[in-house]
Parts: structure tokens; C-alpha cells; sequence
């Protein structure tokens, strides 16, 4: 990913291949003269078709069905 680059869409290759259909999770690097200082998950924005309430904790789910634990998410526009 270049470094000037402030929004990255993924072309869903991976190792020179199309990736198989299924959830990804996308880790952000940065690393200065060749040592890594930080690792951090990528936010990433996806529609939300439903909520449910699952043994009293609320879920959020996308529209590729992934239930995802409301705690976990940061925003919603």
C-alpha cells in the first residue's frame, strides 16, 4: 500500500489470487527503517441490515450476514 494513500480498497486478490468468498480482517503496519512501531486493526465500513439481541448482548449484522458484537463497533453514519 503507498504510503500517500489515505483510503485502500482491496481488489480481493490475495497471493495472486481471487480470495475465497468470507470475512477478512485488515491490519494496518507502520514501520520506520525497517522495524515495525505499530500495529493496528483497520476501521472499515460496511451496511448494517439488522440488529439483534443474542443472550442480552446486542449484535449488528452486516450484509454478508457477520454478526458483529455492538462493542466492537465505532461509528455509525
Amino acid at each position: 500500500m503507498p504510503t500517500d494513500e489515505s483510503t485502500y480498497v482491496w481488489d480481493g486478490q490475495l497471493n495472486g489470487s481471487t480470495a475465497p468468498e468470507g470475512h477478512y480482517r485488515f491490519v494496518v503496519e507502520s514501520s520506520t527503517n525497517g522495524e515495525m512501531i505499530e500495529s493496528r486493526t483497520a476501521e472499515v465500513y460496511t451496511q448494517i441490515t439488522e440488529a439483534r439481541n443474542e443472550g442480552g448482548q446486542v449484535f449488528l449484522i452486516d450484509a454478508g450476514g457477520l454478526a458483529i458484537a455492538a462493542s466492537e463497533i465505532s461509528a455509525l453514519r
